[in-house]
C-alpha cells in the first residue's frame, strides 16, 4: 500500500503461475482460461498518484465521468471491460448467486470451498455470515488474495464474509462474472468518505492512457505486488472446525528454496529488462546523434547558400552601381562635345589622290547621315585675304592664288584652280546663291545664275 496524506492507495496484484508450479497452480491456469482473464491477471500497470487522486476528486457517479489534467474521462463498465479486452456480459444470474439468494448454490459452496466443515466467526455453520479463510481451499484462498485488490477491495485475508465466500465459488465454476461492473462498483464504495483507502490505482492509469491524459511531467509508482508460487504452496490445507484452530504453518525448506528460486527468476527478469531497456536507450541514442549531425550539417549548408546568396546579390548592387555611375559620367561628357551638323552633300568617288580632280563632283543625297570631310585649301587674294576654295560665297572678283602641295598639277580643265595662271571668275558669286556656285565648281557653268 501506498499512503498519500490521510488516503492510501492499494496496490493491485498480479498472478504469476507457471503449469511447472505444481497441480495447485495448473488448477489456477484452468480457471483463469475458463474466465478468458488472462490479460486480467496479467501484471497492472505502473501508476501516478496525482492521477488517482484527481480522477477520485472529479468523480461524477450520475454522469460516469471524471476530470483529469484537464481531459475528460468516461468511466463506466463496459470502458473498464475494454481496458481488458473482456465482454460487457450479463452477469445478473450471478449476481443473484452471489447475493445468497441461490440457497442450493450456498449450500453446494460451503461443502467444495469448505472440505473439512466450516470454522464460523459470526453466524453458524448452517447459516454462517463470516467464515475463517484457514477451512478454505488454498486455490479460494489465493483469489480471495487476488480479488481483494482487482475486483472487491478489502484488506482482511485472515476472515470473509459470505458473500465473497460465494464469489470464490463462482469463480471456481467459471460462472460469468462481468468485472467491468465490479470494478465501477468498487470506485463508487471508493468515493464514500468513510472509504480510508483509494482503489484500483493501475486501471485508473491505465484508464487515464486511454483518454491521452498528459503525464510525461508526473513521477511515476512502479507496481510491485504480485500473487505466485511461493504464495500459493505456502498455505497449509484447509481446517475444519474440530481441528485446533492455528496460524498458518512455517515455510517448510522446499517452500524456502521455492521462495528463493521465485526471488532468483524475478531479479534475472528485472536484470534482463535493464538490458534491454540499455541496449535500447543506446539504440535510440545513436539515432538520435545522427539525426543531430545531419541536422547541424543540413543547416551549416543551409547557411553557406544564404552567405552565397547574399554575397551575389552585394555584388549585383555594386555592379548595377558601377554601371549608373558609368552611364552618368557618360551623359556628362556628351554634354559637353559640339556635335557636327552633317551636309546633304557629299563628294562621291573622289576618283584619285588629287581631291581636286575633275569629275570629283558633289552630288545631294538622301538618307545618308554622314558627310565625308574634304580637306580645305586655303587661296588668297591679291591682298593677302585667305578663303577656302570650297566656300564659293567668299569669293571675290580680284584674281586668286593657290598655295598648295598640289599647285604644281595640272589638270586640263577649265577651272583648274591649281594652275599657276591666276583666275578671274568672270561673274561676281552673290553670296547665298548656292546652286549657281556649285555649278561653277563642277565646271558647268560660267557661275552665273540660269
Amino acid at each position: 500500500m501506498i499512503h498519500e496524506g490521510n488516503r492510501t492507495m492499494m496496490e493491485e496484484h498480479e498472478m504469476q503461475f507457471s503449469s511447472l508450479d505444481g497441480p495447485k497452480a495448473v488448477d489456477m491456469l484452468k480457471q483463469i482460461s475458463s474466465l478468458g482473464w488472462e490479460i486480467f491477471v496479467q501484471k497492472p500497470r505502473d501508476y501516478f498518484r496525482e492521477v488517482v487522486l484527481e480522477f477520485y476528486a472529479n468523480f461524477n457517479e450520475s454522469e460516469q465521468t471524471s476530470k483529469i489534467r484537464g481531459k475528460t474521462i468516461f468511466c463506466s463498465p463496459a470502458v473498464l471491460n475494454g481496458l481488458f479486452n473482456l465482454k460487457d456480459i450479463d452477469d445478473t444470474d450471478t449476481q443473484m448467486k452471489i447475493k445468497g439468494k441461490d440457497s442450493d448454490f450456498v449450500q453446494e459452496a460451503l461443502e467444495i470451498i469448505c472440505p473439512n466443515g466450516i470454522r464460523c466467526i459470526s453466524g453458524t455453520c448452517e447459516n454462517p455470515s463470516t467464515i475463517t479463510c484457514s477451512c478454505m481451499l488454498e486455490t479460494s484462498r489465493t483469489w480471495g488474495k487476488f480479488t481483494s485488490s482487482r475486483l472487491v477491495p478489502y484488506m482482511n485475508y485472515s476472515s470473509y464474509n459470505l458473500q465473497r465466500v460465494l464469489l470464490l465459488y463462482a469463480i471456481k465454476k467459471g460462472l460469468p462474472i462481468n468485472v467491468g461492473r465490479m470494478i465501477y462498483d468498487g470506485m463508487i464504495t471508493c468515493r464514500s468518505k468513510s472509504c480510508q483507502m483509494l482503489y484500483f490505482p493501475s486501471t485508473v492509469t491505465r484508464l487515464a492512457g486511454a483518454f491521452d491524459v498528459p503525464v510525461a511531467d508526473l513521477q511515476i509508482v512502479k507496481s510491485k505486488a504480485f500473487i505466485g508460487k511461493a504464495f500459493l504452496n505456502g498455505l497449509r490445507p484447509p481446517r475444519g472446525p474440530d481441528q485446533e484452530a492455528s496460524p498458518e504453518e512455517a515455510l517448510t525448506e522446499s517452500n524456502v528454496g521455492d521462495g528463493l528460486q521465485q526471488l532468483l527468476q524475478g531479479q534475472a527478469q528485472l536484470i534482463k529488462n535493464w538490458e534491454s531497456f540499455k541496449s535500447d536507450q543506446l539504440v535510440k541514442d545513436a539515432i538520435l546523434g545522427a539525426n543531430m549531425t545531419q541536422l547541424m550539417k543540413e543547416l551549416a549548408e543551409t547557411r553557406n547558400n544564404q552567405n552565397a546568396i547574399l554575397q551575389a546579390l552585394e555584388n549585383q548592387s555594386a555592379a548595377t552601381s558601377m554601371m549608373g555611375n558609368f552611364m552618368t559620367s557618360l551623359v556628362n561628357a556628351f554634354k559637353h562635345v559640339d556635335i557636327p551638323t552633317f551636309s546633304q552633300y557629299s563628294v562621291i568617288n573622289p576618283g584619285s589622290s588629287n581631291l581636286y580632280h575633275a569629275g570629283n563632283n558633289m552630288y545631294p543625297i538622301s538618307g545618308y547621315t554622314q558627310s565625308i570631310s574634304l580637306p580645305s585649301a586655303t587661296v588668297f587674294n591679291s591682298t593677302g585675304q585667305g578663303a577656302s576654295i570650297f566656300d564659293p560665297t567668299q569669293f571675290c572678283s580680284a584674281p586668286f592664288m593657290t598655295f598648295s602641295d598640289l599647285a604644281t598639277t595640272t589638270v586640263g580643265s577649265p577651272h583648274n584652280f591649281f594652275s599657276q595662271e591666276p583666275f578671274v571668275p568672270p561673274v561676281h558669286m552673290e553670296e547665298g546663291d548656292f546652286n549657281a556656285q556649285l555649278h561653277f565648281f563642277q565646271g558647268e557653268g560660267t557661275g552665273e545664275n540660269n
